[in-house]
């Protein structure tokens, strides 16, 4: 019988416990509630005005591009000058720049990579690449370009750390 009593005064002394813990609780909730959303929408403003985390954007422009004949390797070689600028707010490190050169049916004639270092911010480097082009492929674009159906274009791609 005095465990039946027992297990009725706990259960009124937790129920009482609960009812106090509900009366209090609404006013600590809502400030730590207030708190952290303050901490939230700081944050948010914060990382989009000026963000944490500064990154490099480099942008790759071409030039100009002109062909030329290199009899001892019976090759055709285009060279092609590229402008590479970082926009970004960090420097560009280990950047390289690869460029496919296609026919307008997107045959690749060839591809190149030139290696440039660091590029600082706002910095602005111009290189040459020169491509070989494969001969059947040549072949192609000098019948293309008689008829006026077939030109040359040049796909880039950046890699940086």
């Amino acid at each position: 019988m005095s465990d039946i009593k027992e297990k009725e005064g706990d259960k009124k002394m937790m129920l009482k416990f609960i009812k106090i813990i509900r009366k209090k609780t609404p006013h600590k909730l809502s400030l730590i509630y207030l708190m952290l959303l303050t901490l939230v929408i700081c944050f948010s403003v914060g990382c989009t005005s000026m963000p944490f985390v500064s990154k490099p954007e480099v942008n790759v422009d071409i030039i100009g591009s002109s062909p030329s004949i290199d009899i001892l390797k019976t090759s055709i070689v285009e060279k092609v000058t590229l402008e590479v600028v970082n926009e970004g707010n960090a420097p560009a490190k280990e950047t390289k720049v690869s460029v496919i050169a296609q026919t307008n049916d997107n045959i690749t004639l060839g591809s190149g990579t030139v290696e440039l270092g660091t590029i600082g911010v706002g910095g602005k480097i111009q290189k040459d690449v020169e491509i070989p082009l494969n001969l059947g492929g040549v072949a192609k674009l000098f019948l293309g370009i008689k008829d006026g159906s077939i030109g040359l274009k040049f796909n880039t791609s950046v890699s940086y750390v």
